[in-house]
């Protein structure tokens, strides 16, 4: 019998919250018997597999159904055997005149919740086919007039959409050998698309839209096009385009950011990015039908976003955020190839002396050979085997676990894993921190920021796509030396917010006793220590401050002891005891922060920053989804604060020539300034005045605002990693004074 158990629950449960009985739906499978063990791999071996698919075929035609809902690969290779369940889902296909709908197979939804949204998605479009209708036009191309690579077209919609004041959207296709160069330009309106080369008058006929109406772009992934098009044509904005991925990411910030996948949910089309790949004429067609969806896409997203209420805070936060993230990875920083190649000797000695104490005791073999370190381990050694989803293993994770087993009386090998985790640790530090390179194209040290990299208002960066560069918000602090300003005579001037999340939560759960030590200028972490370790906080040490930050972190956020016992290597019982004390000396936390946000997202299923960015969930409300919530709040609030500032101050710089936004780092602001002490004082002025806000935060302890302002300490150096601290005003004159 098809779909009986916990896979015929979910699916019969879904289509009746879409209005469809059980006894409305023809339900079969592609094999008519169950094979051994529920293995359809074996069943594919059968001889009757073929003459099963063909009946099924058979069956479905003789139906006649107004749909054809396909749940998981086998049913969607049945009909379509060229296509794969993970880039077809969510799209109409059609199967001799018969609209077709895949999706995840239940079982599938059910060992990986993450697929649920869209799996219920799925189905209700189905539903709505089935009640609705379906329109066949689609499957013979979108409803509007299309002209690949036509120049004398394009130019001539241009001129439309600047005398119309038309919205339009923009995407651009790059190739990347023999050389990175963009070789498509594509713009569609609500009936026309069209794309050419980039043409000199091309690109000079975009120029001049951009200008006029260049606030009424849409893009999709905005950051790289806007790059690309500054980059290589000189084209740039002065008003902030739109961004489709960014609004999707307001409305849903757990779901993939993808064009396709976003087009997969909103919109009913087939799919076409199949035609990625081509290299005939097809390929002109694939960026127009890209053009042509996100066009859509803006449309439909915006109309959520204003029944949703979340517009405003798209409208004039996330979106505005682009240009000045556009910027500051295009500015990049240059490399001190000095102190670059110091540290790469000091880490590569350092590394031979640990590899030739594990060799003493292991003999010669490959570190970076997981093949051997597992013949050492655990064939030679006999340790306690280490795995993974089912699978040997010596990853990081793994080893650390089999370091717990490993008894007293062989704690020689215990050490020796030690040593070989630093040695991987340099190993990655070699690869990753100190083999950056200057961008090709730029001469320095770019990065690509994404303003919709994390479920919330923080920015994630990445390496951009054309080589060289590196992800700035994940530079580890020791090495950052290693970066210089662009220009020769300016100086790095950073501010960041002090103990801004643990604040966000002192006032979000009404904690008096911690609101109290803030607002004395008490040092929350030495405070915390005192309490835990029953010590004066005179005589907390750095060590012990440290002990008592990293506890507030973890039950703030709710971590569980195991972890926290792995992070500080103590025994589990007194991890327990450490976060029972903590929430003993401040039961708000638990009581109030933690019970109360529980309560909103099983009512909503959303939650909202102080500024009302939203993080809906889309997944089940367990344990996992709990904890990101506790950790939403005060994160989105602080990042989103930061960003505020970061746009007052990006209007603030545009037009002067001796200051810059250089970086956001999670809670932290960075310009480069002119070395010059009036401007630097300037400049320390306009990010007080940007930064020092005040944030509205509800109370769930009494459901009222409770403004809260942020303190800020301001650092200040010639590379950014010896960058000097201070955080008052008598401090200035003689901190400028070693740096000047």
């Amino acid at each position: 019998m098809a779909f009986v158990g916990a896979s015929g629950n979910l699916l019969f449960k879904t289509l009746m919250s879409n209005g469809i009985q059980r006894k409305s739906c023809r339900v079969a499978n592609v094999f008519w018997r169950r094979p051994p063990g529920n293995n359809i791999s074996i069943a594919k071996k059968s001889p009757l597999w073929s003459d099963y698919c063909m009946k099924t075929k058979e069956d479905i035609l003789s139906s006649k159904p107004k749909v054809i809902l396909a749940l998981g690969s086998e049913a969607l290779k049945l009909l379509f055997p060229e296509k794969n369940i993970s880039s077809s889902r969510g799209y109409i296909m059609e199967w001799n005149g018969i609209p077709v709908v895949a999706t995840w197979h239940p079982a599938a939804v059910i060992r990986n919740m993450s697929l649920d949204f869209s799996f219920k998605l799925d189905i209700k479009k189905a539903v709505d086919i089935y009640l609705k209708g379906f329109d066949s036009r689609l499957f013979k191309q979108p409803l509007m007039d299309m002209f690949p690579n036509n120049k004398e077209k394009f130019i001539e919609l241009l001129e439309e959409i600047r005398e119309k004041q038309l919205f339009f959207s923009i995407d651009i296709e790059c190739q990347q050998k023999p050389a990175w160069r963009c070789n498509c330009i594509g713009i569609a309106t609500g009936n026309t698309a069209v794309n050419t080369m980039p043409t000199p008058d091309a690109v000079e006929a975009l120029k001049e839209t951009v200008k006029a109406v260049g606030d009424k772009a849409i893009f999709h992934n905005a950051m790289f096009d806007l790059t690309w098009l500054y980059g290589e044509f000189g084209i740039e904005w002065s008003s902030a385009p739109y961004d489709t991925m960014v609004m999707h990411h307001v409305l849903l910030c757990d779901q993939p950011k993808s064009l396709e996948y976003c087009v997969s949910i909103y919109l009913n089309v087939p799919s076409w990015k199949e035609m990625r790949w081509a290299h005939d004429e097809t390929k002109w067609i694939y960026n127009l039908l890209d053009c042509i969806y996100t066009h859509e896409l803006f449309f439909v997203l915006k109309k959520e976003l204003e029944t949703m209420g979340f517009w405003d805070v798209y409208y004039n936060q996330k979106r505005k955020e682009l240009l000045p993230a556009q910027f500051m990875g295009y500015l990049g920083l240059r490399l001190d190839v000095e102190k670059l190649q110091e540290h790469r000797i000091k880490v590569e000695e350092e590394m031979q002396e640990i590899a030739e104490e594990l060799y003493e005791l292991s003999g010669y073999l490959n570190l970076n050979s997981p093949k051997q370190l597992k013949e050492l381990l655990y064939n030679r050694w006999h340790l306690p085997t280490g795995k993974l989803k089912g699978k040997v293993s010596v990853n990081e994770d793994v080893l650390k676990t089999v370091m717990k087993k490993i008894p007293k009386s062989e704690e020689q090998y215990k050490e020796w894993i030690k040593k070989y985790l630093k040695w991987k640790n340099l190993s990655s530090i070699l690869s990753k921190e100190l083999k950056v390179e200057p961008c090709p194209f730029t001469g320095v040290v770019n990065t690509s920021y994404n303003i919709a990299g994390t479920e919330g208002a923080r920015w994630s960066s990445s390496a951009p796509l054309w080589g060289g560069g590196t992800n700035f918000q994940n530079r580890s602090k020791p090495f950052r030396d290693i970066y210089i300003p662009r220009f020769d005579d300016w100086v790095f001037l950073g501010a960041d917010y002090s103990g801004a999340e643990a604040r966000i939560v002192a006032w979000r759960c009404g904690d008096d006793i911690c609101k109290k030590a803030f607002l004395e200028g008490k040092d929350i972490h030495k405070l915390t220590a005192s309490m835990m370790f029953g010590v004066r906080e005179e005589e907390v040490t750095k060590e012990l401050r440290n002990i008592g930050k990293r506890i507030r972190h973890a039950s703030n956020y709710n971590m569980s002891w195991r972890k926290l016992a792995e992070l500080m290597e103590i025994s589990w019982a007194e991890a327990r005891e450490l976060l029972e004390r903590y929430h003993r000396a401040y039961p708000n936390v638990r009581q109030v922060f933690h019970l109360k946000t529980q309560e909103i997202i099983r009512r909503t299923k959303m939650l909202t920053d102080a500024w009302g960015l939203p993080r809906i969930f889309t997944g089940r409300l367990d344990d996992k989804a709990f904890r990101e919530a506790y950790a939403f709040y005060p994160q989105s609030t602080c990042t989103h604060t930061l960003n505020k500032a970061l746009l007052e101050l990006w209007e603030w710089s545009k037009p002067l020539n001796w200051v810059a936004l250089q970086f956001q780092i999670h809670d932290e602001i960075v310009l480069i300034v002119k070395k010059e002490n009036d401007k630097i004082l300037e400049a320390m002025e306009r990010i007080k005045k940007a930064m020092l806000i005040e944030i509205p935060i509800v109370d769930l302890s009494t459901d009222k605002v409770e403004p809260l302002v942020l303190p800020i300490e301001f650092k200040i150096g010639l590379n950014w990693g010896d960058m000097i601290e201070f955080d008052s005003e008598e401090e200035i004159d003689s901190v400028l004074e070693k740096i000047l």
